[in-house]
């Protein structure tokens, strides 16, 4: 078992929870992806955060923007300015997986959750 936490947000991989086996949490509500959902989510996760990257040195202190992202299930829109920005997830259920929800990190706690995305990924490399 892999857990990570801080203030808003949660990031736990249990394989005994069998298949939905990877918790993401914000600070009011958590859901469980499974492996698959998790592979597929991480990617698009880091191409956005890139993205923002590539514009950071452009951007003006008081500049802001968004970016928004999607790819198989999954929609993801990163909101905010040069140093810091929320994070929303959007994961559409399709007809093998009925489900669906939100999840959304604000500016004080995105980054350390994507930190910790980073950090679990990496551990799996």
């Amino acid at each position: 078992m892999r857990k990570e936490e801080g203030s808003g947000w949660r990031l736990v991989e249990d394989s005994s929870r069998g298949e939905f086996s990877i918790l993401i949490g914000s600070e009011f509500c958590s859901v469980e992806i499974t492996n698959d959902e998790w592979l597929s989510m991480v990617p698009l996760l880091f191409d956005l955060i890139d993205q923002h990257k590539e514009y950071q040195n452009q951007l003006l202190a008081e500049e802001s923007i968004n970016l928004e992202m999607e790819r198989e299930n999954w929609w993801a829109s990163l909101d905010g300015g040069k140093d810091s920005w929320s994070l929303k997830l959007i994961f559409n259920g399709n007809r093998s997986q009925i489900r669906s929800f939100e999840m959304y990190w604000p500016t004080q706690t995105a980054q350390t959750f994507v930190l910790a995305v980073r950090k679990m990924w990496d551990s799996y490399q």
